[in-house]
C-alpha cells in the first residue's frame, strides 16, 4: 500500500507539473483592444518573418523599414540608430559590422525623465528583442516572436490609455553576430535613464516562457515579476546553470552595465532553433501569447515604479506549478538549509525511537534514490529537453527515455517504501 501511495503521488505530481507548464491559450483578434492577442501579433510576424534576414541582406533592410513604419503607425516616436560597432567581449576575431537599431519610444505622461519632468533620470523602461535572423532560417521564433509581441504590446498599451513613464522598444540589430546592436545602443545612448531592461528571446519554437537570467540585486524585480505574471515560470537554479555556459544574448551587454533587468525565453522545440524550420507555421501561438502577457504585465507593473527601489538583495526563487512564485533573500538560504537538516535529523531520531524508521536503511535508500532519479537526465538533456516529461524535440531522441525515467522513479519509490 505504501508503494502504491508513493507511486500515485509521484504520478500526480508529474501530471500536474506537465499541465502547469503549458503556456496560456492564444487569444484571437476579437480580444479586447487593451489586451495582448497572439493572433494580432501573428499578423505582424507574417509580414517580416517570410525569409531569412541576416544583417546586411536586402530582406534585412525590408524588415527594418517595416518595423520602423509599423511602430510609427502604432503611435511611437521612431528613430533608426545606425553606426559601426566592434564587440570586444565575444572573443577573437572580434565581431564587427554596421548595425541599424530601430528605437521606438512610447512617451509617458511624466515626460522624458519619468519623474514629472523634474530631471530625475531612471524612470524609463527598456524592452529589447533582436530583429536579425541567422542566414539559414527566417527567424520566426528567434527572435521574430518577441519582435511581434513588442509591436502588439505597443498597440495594447496605446489602446489602454498609455503609460506614466517612457517605454522604449529597442528592436536591436546584429545579435546573432555577437550582440552588436545592444553594444552600439549602450555606447551611444547609455542606460542611465532606464530603471530596468526586459530582454526577450527564444531557443526553440514553443513551450512556456521561462525567466532564465537576471541582473544583480534581483529580489525587488522578482517580486514585481511574481505579481505581474499570472503564469510565472522561473527558477534561480536555471540562471546559476546558464551563467556557467558559453552563451550570450543582448542581455549580456546590459547586465555587464549593472542595470536591473530580466531575460526570458521559451525553449521547447529546440530542433527548430537556428534552422530553416524556424517558420511562422512552426511557432506555437500559445508561446507567443505567454510572451505578450508577461510583457504587458511587466510594463504595467514597472510603470511608475521607483527606479531606486528596483535593486536590492539577490533572491532565491522557484515556481510551484507555474502558478505561485516562491522567493526569499539569498541570505536565508543557509539558515533554511540548517533548519531542514535539523528537522530531518529530528524525524530520524523520532522514527528510530518508535521503531518506525531504520536510519541506516533510510540513508542507503536515499543514495539509491538519487542515483536512479538522475539516470534519465543524460537522455533528456542530450536531446535538448529541460524537462523529462516534455515532448521530444529531436527526431533522433527516442521515446524510451520516458520509460527509462518512469522505471527509475518507480524503483526509487520502492526504495523509499522499503526503508519504512
Amino acid at each position: 500500500m505504501v508503494l502504491l501511495a508513493v507511486s500515485s503521488l509521484l504520478a500526480l505530481l508529474a501530471l500536474l507539473g506537465t499541465l502547469a507548464l503549458q503556456p496560456p491559450p492564444a487569444k484571437g483578434t476579437d480580444a479586447p483592444q487593451g489586451e495582448f492577442s497572439a493572433a494580432r501579433a501573428a499578423e505582424y510576424l507574417t509580414e517580416f518573418a517570410r525569409k531569412p534576414h541576416p544583417l546586411g541582406s536586402a530582406e534585412h533592410t525590408r524588415v527594418r523599414e517595416y518595423l520602423a513604419r509599423t511602430a510609427r503607425e502604432l503611435g511611437a516616436e521612431v528613430v533608426v540608430q545606425s553606426g559601426e560597432v566592434v564587440q570586444p567581449d565575444m572573443g577573437s576575431p572580434f565581431p564587427s559590422a554596421t548595425v541599424h537599431n530601430v528605437i521606438a519610444r512610447l512617451p509617458g505622461e511624466n515626460g522624458p525623465d519619468g519623474r514629472d519632468g523634474q530631471g530625475d533620470a531612471g524612470g524609463a523602461l527598456l524592452l529589447v528583442a533582436h530583429y536579425d535572423s541567422v542566414p539559414n532560417g527566417p527567424g520566426a521564433s528567434d527572435d521574430g516572436a518577441a519582435v511581434a509581441a513588442m509591436l502588439e504590446t505597443l498597440r495594447a498599451l496605446k489602446a489602454s490609455g498609455g503609460v506614466e513613464n517612457d517605454v522604449v522598444f529597442l528592436f536591436s540589430d546584429g545579435e546573432e553576430l555577437g550582440a552588436l546592436g545592444a553594444e552600439f545602443f549602450t555606447r551611444e545612448h547609455g542606460l542611465d535613464k532606464f530603471g530596468a531592461v526586459l530582454n526577450w528571446e527564444a531557443r526553440g519554437s514553443g513551450g512556456p516562457v521561462m525567466l532564465f537570467e537576471t541582473g544583480e540585486g534581483n529580489l525587488p524585480l522578482i517580486d514585481l515579476f511574481a505579481e505581474a505574471n499570472p503564469r510565472p515560470v522561473a527558477n534561480s537554479l536555471a540562471y546559476e546553470v546558464y551563467k556557467r555556459l558559453p552563451n550570450d544574448s543582448d542581455f549580456t551587454v546590459f547586465r555587464k552595465e549593472g542595470v536591473a533587468g530580466l531575460n526570458s525565453a521559451f525553449i521547447e522545440g529546440f530542433h527548430d532553433y537556428h534552422s530553416r524550420s524556424d517558420t511562422v507555421e512552426q511557432l506555437d501561438r500559445d508561446s507567443m501569447q505567454h510572451h505578450g502577457e508577461a510583457m504587458v504585465g511587466m510594463v504595467r507593473a514597472l510603470d511608475g515604479a521607483d527606479a531606486e527601489q528596483l535593486r536590492g538583495e539577490n533572491g532565491v526563487y522557484f515556481d510551484l506549478f507555474a502558478r505561485v512564485l516562491v522567493r526569499y533573500p539569498v541570505s536565508w538560504a543557509l539558515p533554511l538549509a540548517g533548519l531542514t537538516l535539523t528537522v530531518l535529523a529530528g524525524l530520524l531520531v523520532w522514527g528510530a525511537r518508535r521503531s518506525a524508521l531504520r536510519p541506516l536503511r533510510v540513508v542507503a535508500a536515499r543514495g539509491r534514490h538519487s542515483a536512479r532519479w538522475w539516470r534519465p537526465v543524460p537522455w533528456s538533456t542530450g536531446c535538448g529537453r529541460w524537462r523529462c516529461c516534455s515532448r521530444p524535440t529531436w527526431p533522433r531522441c527516442p521515446w524510451p527515455s520516458r520509460t527509462t525515467g518512469a522505471g527509475s522513479w518507480r524503483r526509487s519509490a520502492r526504495s523509499w517504501a522499503a526503508s519504512c
